[in-house]
């Protein structure tokens, strides 16, 4: 249960990056892409307050949604390559 609400924190928190205006992969998603996320994070919170104790669950929740938000620009700005002219 634990590795279904880590699965799906991670999924949540990179469909919320992508309801972002200043995301860079592609169109961003609509209000209902940014509902789907919050619902999906809750979803994986919910699991993980299941399978562990209460302050280890909301840490593990923490951290895979910051890891998401760390990671994902950093890549998606590595794998678009930089701009012309710099």
């Amino acid at each position: 249960m634990a590795l279904i609400g880590a699965i799906l924190t991670v999924l949540g928190a990179f469909l919320l990056y992508l309801g972002a205006r200043h995301q860079k992969l592609m169109r961003p998603l609509g209000p209902f892409g940014k509902c789907s996320a919050v619902i999906v994070l809750g979803a994986g919170l919910a699991l993980l307050l299941g399978s562990l104790g209460p302050a280890a669950a909301v840490f593990a929740w923490m951290i895979g949604a910051m890891l998401v938000w760390t990671i994902a620009p950093l890549t998606i700005a590595w794998w678009r390559g930089a701009p012309d002219g710099k």
